[in-house]
């Protein structure tokens, strides 16, 4: 058995750095990066004295566990470490409900709520906002909270923080939850208008339209995402061209061409590389996987027309 050599290790800035240098260096061993996120957050969580760094340490390092490992019961028991020395940090604070929420600690999800609720909302971070709306949403699912307190804090998010488009996202799901969907969708739409840039909330406008079977709606909002750089930084751009391929191919099949078995070449090879792009693009999982399999099988019997790349 290999012997833990990060013991008594008690900095938790110290922590990430040693694990963002790990990750960098071995970009492609997920496994290692795994161990050693298990490694660190084993001596962390082991050391018999206080853990030591700054507020936004803990954050990172809370978000580091979720990504690598999804690990919420050691997300939480940082963010609680992070408690500890920084009571009133609205981020670790939303964390901590965030985290809470999935490991169902409910009473302890509530205390940390009504903490956030002492502090002045001018200093809430949007986490501190969208965490608590989510938590409360779940919370009304079981009738222990109203739908006037959450639009309350929906339209202070608004206020608070008008340059977030997550807040309009916040007003979308909170109206979805609430069974007023048509509500919510203008939310959304004045997040489009409100904003030159807001991929969270077109992702969103995109997905809705498809399921909704309004393509041509759809693909505006499909081509500002993939037009503009930055947007893979709020959004999976592995899904957005899955979209893509499907708005495409659903377009193209539903003409009278295509069922005369009449087709342009070049659209279907548009279609495939749109999904070979998304194999390659970061969010790419299984499900995705699944579903671009599926459409090349049907479109290259339908067609003849074979996939250019290697098969994903």
């Amino acid at each position: 058995m290999n012997e833990n050599v990060f013991i008594g290790l008690r900095d938790i800035g110290q922590a990430e750095d040693i694990l963002n240098r790990f990750r960098r260096e071995n970009s492609d061993y997920v496994d290692e990066i795994e161990k050693m996120l298990n490694d660190l957050l084993d001596a962390l969580l082991s050391c018999q004295e206080p853990l030591t760094g700054g507020a936004d340490d803990f954050h990172n390092f809370t978000v580091s566990i979720s990504k690598i490992s999804g690990d919420n019961r050691g997300a939480l028991q940082i963010a609680e470490e992070g408690l500890k020395l920084h009571s009133d940090n609205t981020d670790l604070l939303a964390d901590a409900i965030l985290y809470g929420r999935n490991c169902g600690e409910r009473e302890d999800c509530a205390t940390w709520y009504k903490r956030l609720l002492g502090i002045d909302q001018s200093a809430w971070t949007w986490r501190a906002f969208s965490f608590s709306i989510d938590y409360l949403l779940d919370e009304y699912a079981s009738k222990r909270a109203t739908a006037e307190e959450i639009l309350t804090l929906v339209n202070d998010y608004q206020k608070y923080k008008p340059d977030e488009e997550d807040a309009w996202l916040s007003e979308y799901d909170f109206y979805n939850s609430t069974n007023n969907r048509a509500k919510g969708m203008e939310a959304l739409e004045a997040a489009d208008k409100k904003f030159k840039f807001c991929p969270k909330c077109w992702l969103r406008l995109a997905d809705i339209k498809m399921d909704d079977g309004l393509y041509d709606e759809a693909e505006p909002f499909i081509k500002k995402l993939k037009r503009n750089p930055k947007s893979g930084e709020s959004v999976y751009m592995s899904y957005v061209f899955l979209l893509d391929g499907l708005c495409r191919m659903t377009k193209m099949m539903n003409t009278d061409e295509y069922e005369d078995g009449e087709y342009d070449e070049k659209e279907i090879y548009r279609v495939y590389k749109s999904f070979y792009i998304s194999t390659s693009m970061p969010g790419y999982r299984d499900n995705i996987r699944l579903q671009i399999v599926e459409q090349i099988d049907r479109l290259e019997r339908e067609t003849e027309v074979n996939y250019p790349y290697n098969r994903p």
